[in-house]
Order: structure tokens, then sequence, then C-alpha cells
């Protein structure tokens, strides 16, 4: 629209010069590791993210995601066979990806979020294993399924199903 500004306009980097004085927060490992996965994604991620969005092209977004086998597994412990980088990478890279391809940063976050991040904090070292390993990988893309008749969009906050204890069950 006409009078209205344009990110390009303001001659912006995504993520790295949006906010210049609070690159300190940050140590210089980590500020390499963006530019890394900026530099990644801009080979990788950017030439289909296009192509990805308007044709909702699903084995296309899987395929992509699977090229990301180095970043799969930076927040997966090391004893199950990931880099134990932790949420502050897992962010760095979600931020990143997200600036080049929402659709394929929402998949990585079901993934490295929803599912990965309740079996890293509860689960145990068997579940670990047997379910963070196929992430770590790359072989396996770990989701989240919901569903409640009354949901929606919302299926948390429209679950009328309660648990009730009887017994012992």
């Amino acid at each position: 629209m006409e009078g209205q500004i344009q990110f390009k306009d303001l001659e912006l980097v995504f993520g790295y010069s949006c906010m210049p004085d609070r690159l300190h927060y940050y140590i210089e490992e980590e500020n390499d590791f963006r530019m890394e996965v900026r530099k990644w994604c801009k080979d990788n991620i950017e030439p289909v993210a296009e192509k990805i969005d308007r044709e909702r092209n699903k084995e296309l977004a899987v395929e992509t995601l699977r090229k990301m086998k180095p970043y799969l597994n930076i927040i997966i412990p090391e004893e199950a066979g990931g880099l134990g980088k932790g949420i502050l990478y897992r962010t760095i890279f979600g931020e990143e990806l997200t600036a080049f391809s929402y659709a394929i940063a929402t998949i990585f976050g079901a993934s490295s979020c929803l599912f990965v991040g309740p079996i890293i904090e509860y689960g145990t070292p068997e579940q670990r294993k047997k379910y963070l390993s196929g992430i770590a990988d790359g072989t396996k893309i770990g989701v989240l399924a919901i569903t409640e008749p009354t949901g929606g969009s919302d299926a948390i906050g429209g679950m009328n199903l309660r648990a009730k204890r009887e017994g012992d069950h």
C-alpha cells in the first residue's frame, strides 16, 4: 500500500540487525551459529519456501525438513544422540528458519518442541533412547495429535472430557 513502510525499506537483515544493541546478549559462538543457520536457510529453505506455501506441498516440506539433519538434534541431550545445545540454540534456529519459511518452522517447532520437549523433561531413559534417536538422526519427525469433538482449532482450551478416578484407575 502507498505510504506504508515495508521491511525491505528499513535496510535491515532478518534477525541480526533488527536490534543491534541487543547482540551483546549472545556470545560469539551463538552469533556465529545464527549466521551459519541463516546461510543454511538461504541455501536450502529460500529456494523451496514459496513452492511449499503456494502448492501446500507436504512432500517437499518433509523432504526439506529432513535436510535439516545437522540441526534437528540441537536440543536433544547428547546421551540420546543429540548435540545437547539446549533451548537457546533451538530458539536461534527457529528464529532464522521462521524468517525464511513459517511452514517449515512450524513443522520443526512441533517436532523439536511439542514432541521432543516432554520426552526430554519427563521421559524415562528408555523412552528418550527410543523416541529421540530417530529425531536426532533425521529418520523420524515428531508430531503431536490431539482430538476433542468440541475443541476445533483450540483442542486444549476446548476440552470437555475429564478424567475421573474410580477405584484403582
